[in-house]
């Protein structure tokens, strides 16, 4: 076909925008949400850090993100007068962004397994959830992002882990109880599982999945950064000012991730859906959590 050497054709070409497609995705978590009265087998993989957030911020491209607050609970060399409070990023008429915190957390999906025994199906171990997103289709571990209200989420395991020091040891069935306003989140922890108690021993356990993921820090220094503020918030043409300043329905709002993904609604579920692990290296959680926790804030010390 004439002039086709000028363009991008052909499978090879294809096959490359799926490489770059798989590479990003590898870069971004998913967030956890529950139906009403839906419930979830999670193991959290560390304690939660506590941050502060301007949420369904309208974007240049039509989106709604969220944007944390950069005056407080970020990394020092971060910190900076937060733009949405001094009303510096374009919005629509007569909208306010208030800050709420919230607890952010990795956590891997799990499941109950059932056995069949004397005709009848009865509890089998706690497995982890796999995902068929894989080459070889024989699946993979997924681990997610949970970001939520301390009030109604988090604040709901303090007991546990007062009794326990650990929140790393065992299991836990989160169920969704109400809607709106009046949700919160109960907690049912598990038996611990011989050989999963331990940091040590969930870092072994994932170690293969989230080598080629960013850490809880990694992740939220991207959200803080003034490239990602300047990616979303700036407006470089007419267009992008006008796009900023309209608004829509909460049901027309499209939730999106720190990488800009698309996410559902909070109250849905999210697909659970992960790429297979590349080689790159990747330092363990306890190393990241460790080298990383002096630069930010701790106002519980």
């Amino acid at each position: 076909m004439s002039g086709e050497d000028e363009y991008e054709v052909g499978f090879g070409y294809i096959a490359e925008s799926i490489e770059r497609a798989t590479a990003r995705r590898a870069q971004h978590y998913e967030m956890y949400g529950w139906k009403p009265d839906g419930e979830k087998m999670l193991r959290i993989l560390h304690l939660p850090m506590n941050t502060y957030w301007h949420e369904n911020v309208r974007c240049n491209d039509g989106g709604y993100r969220d944007f944390p607050h950069t005056e407080k609970g970020v990394k020092k060399s971060l910190q900076r007068p937060c733009v949405i409070c001094a009303g510096e990023i374009i919005k629509p008429p007569g909208k306010k962004y208030g800050m709420i915190e919230r607890g952010i957390a990795l956590a891997a999906l799990r499941k109950q397994s059932f056995i069949e025994k004397g005709g009848k199906r009865i509890p089998g171990a706690i497995i982890d959830t796999r995902t068929t997103h894989t080459p070889d289709g024989d699946g993979q571990q997924y681990v997610g992002l949970l970001k939520f209200a301390n009030s109604n989420f988090w604040g709901n395991l303090s007991g546990v882990y007062a009794r326990n020091k650990t929140l790393m040891d065992r299991d836990f069935k989160v169920k969704r109880i109400g809607g709106g306003y009046d949700t919160y989140y109960s907690f049912e922890p598990q038996d611990p599982i011989e050989g999963l108690k331990t940091k040590e021993e969930l870092e072994e356990h994932y170690k293969e999945l989230l080598k080629d993921k960013p850490t809880i820090f990694e992740w939220f220094d991207e959200q803080c950064s003034q490239e990602y503020f300047d990616q979303y918030l700036k407006a470089e043409t007419p267009e992008q000012e006008e796009i900023m300043r309209t608004t829509g329905s909460v049901k027309e709002k499209s939730q999106t991730s720190g990488t800009g993904m698309p996410q559902p609604e909070r109250e849905e579920e999210v697909s659970h859906g992960v790429q297979a692990p590349r080689d790159t290296s990747f330092s363990s959680l306890k190393e990241q959590l460790k080298s990383q926790m002096d630069s930010y804030e701790d106002d519980d010390e």
